[in-house]
């Protein structure tokens, strides 16, 4: 069925939430064992979020897992009776005010590492060839170029058998 999204529940909170996806699980006649195979989840994991105890809460993976099981996305939408009851507290305070996170994530250092040890090799080699004229630094280059290419030929070649020798 293609066309605009259908609106099956409404939810404020991480408990109607779950609400909502334990009504699609019921609606698409899923048991929890069939929707910890899709996801995957460990064996009564789904129970745990899912049912009347809820003893897990929703994780990043149960969240994405959950919403791709079911069929499901979310879409944000402005609560005007939220606003209205925080409208109070808005009022007066610069909210553009970023306050930077605490610790940098490590995945985000490793994402980040290759662009700035790019970076700094770039910076490195502009320092070390200012004041260096262009025309000698490129007679430097190309003989540096030779150089390796001769090397990688005789790295390339056969060694001579001993058989051949004797």
């Amino acid at each position: 069925m293609i066309g605009p999204p259908r609106v099956i529940a409404e939810a404020t909170c991480c408990a109607e939430l779950v609400d909502a996806f334990r009504a699609r699980k019921e609606a698409l006649g899923l048991s929890n064992e069939a929707v910890e195979h899709l996801i995957p989840l460990a064996a009564g994991h789904c129970d745990k979020v899912l049912g009347p105890s809820g003893t897990r809460g929703l994780s990043q993976t149960t969240l994405d897992g959950m919403l791709n099981a079911l069929g499901l996305k979310l879409l944000v939408a402005i609560d005007p009776e939220q606003v209205a009851r925080m409208r109070s507290r808005w009022e007066g305070r610069d909210l553009r005010q970023v306050r930077p996170p605490a610790k940098v994530a490590a995945a985000l250092i490793a994402r980040a590492r290759p662009a700035v040890l790019r970076e700094l090799g770039r910076r490195a080699g502009q320092a070390r060839w200012r004041g260096i004229d262009p025309k000698l630094r490129s007679r430097l280059m190309s003989e540096l170029a030779r150089l390796r290419w001769d090397a990688s030929r005789v790295a390339s070649r056969p060694e001579p058998s001993e058989t051949a020798t004797q």
